[in-house]
């Protein structure tokens, strides 16, 4: 079957965004468009970000992804193509993802290493990792590499009945 998700939000950090968009699924495959206004409602040009995200299943708790991705910038001249390729496994008490995503930004290419697993402690708490490895070239061509480690928990109460 078909179903579409409209998307409406703000996002807030250091750069305030308004978003509208629609995410649309048919089985594993997901198509994306979402339309970003930088700083909220402002007079900035905006950012349209359209994708396409599809799962194979390999086994019950194992699949491979694969995605595409492209990000315009309306007002400028910072567009990024990006294609990710991953695996992932998930039961019900783990998951976990590895992937492998090149991007062009600019024309400059991009390589991002990502792994991380959510895992469940008991039935209120939640737990999670997740490791993201940069490797992109300079304007010297000499390779800026960044590691980011995120870690990060929950807690979920029970209603009572």
């Amino acid at each position: 079957g078909r179903q579409s998700d409209l998307l409406v939000g703000l996002e807030t950090g250091f750069d305030n965004a308004a978003l509208l968009g629609d995410d649309t699924y048919r089985g594993r495959t997901s198509v994306s468009t979402q339309y970003e206004l930088p700083g909220g409602v402002s007079p900035e040009a905006g950012r349209a970000r359209l994708g396409l995200r599809t799962q194979l299943p390999l086994n019950d708790v194992w699949s491979v992804d694969g995605s595409l991705e492209q990000l315009l910038d309306l007002g400028g001249d910072e567009d990024v193509s990006a294609a990710t390729l991953g695996t992932n496994y998930d039961t019900d008490d783990v998951d976990a993802e590895a992937s492998y995503q090149f991007s062009l930004e600019s024309g400059d290419a991009r390589h991002l290493l990502n792994a991380g697993t959510n895992f469940r402690v008991n039935d209120g708490l939640f737990g999670g990792v997740n490791a993201l490895f940069s490797l992109e070239p300079t304007a010297t061509e000499t390779p800026a590499e960044g590691v980011s480690l995120n870690v990060a928990g929950a807690y979920r109460s029970v209603g009572l009945d």
